[in-house]
């Protein structure tokens, strides 16, 4: 793979403020500042909800402040009912290619996403960690894979490891 991959994560807490005294379109905005300060090649946010007349406009307005026109957007839940969502959203500077969901009872955790960029095809895997109960144990868990790259039987002799110690 050539080159870099800038990557960020961001739960969003459905882009509403917890602070009292704050407006929400306050908070948004700074949000906005705050994932357009830097060059991401991808993005994956979590709690990503919207509603009202207009719930679609958030995805535009995310592109416009990122310059990511390719996303993948999965509801936690099943339904749709035309007027707003609560998802999981992984938006890239490069093509997607195909996605897959997981789902832990009726909830979806998890927004599998497959990229291409260049000749390399990159799996990102965007969880609400939440959903699943993720602990200390399981942190743990993830590193240790994570630093088996010298396994084999682990990961593959030219994976790149994007998280980890």
């Amino acid at each position: 793979m050539d080159g870099k991959l800038r990557v960020m994560t961001y739960n969003v807490k459905h882009f509403i403020n917890n602070n009292r005294g704050i407006p929400n379109d306050s908070n948004r905005q700074n949000m906005f500042a705050f994932i357009g300060a830097e060059e991401y090649d991808l993005i994956c946010f979590q709690e990503f909800q919207s509603a009202g007349k207009n719930y679609k406009d958030i995805i535009p307005k995310v592109t416009q402040h990122t310059g990511l026109r390719h996303y993948a957007l999965q509801n936690y839940l099943d339904y749709f009912d035309g007027k707003r969502f609560d998802a999981i959203v992984t938006y890239s500077r490069y093509p997607i290619i195909n996605t897959d969901r997981l789902k832990l009872g009726k909830k979806y955790f998890c927004l599998i996403t497959d990229i291409k960029k260049g000749s390399d095809t990159i799996r990102v895997f965007n969880i609400h960690m939440q959903s699943i109960y993720f602990d200390d144990n399981d942190l743990q868990w993830m590193i240790d894979v994570a630093d088996a790259k010298n396994n084999n039987k682990t990961l593959k002799e030219d994976s790149k490891k994007l998280c980890g110690n």
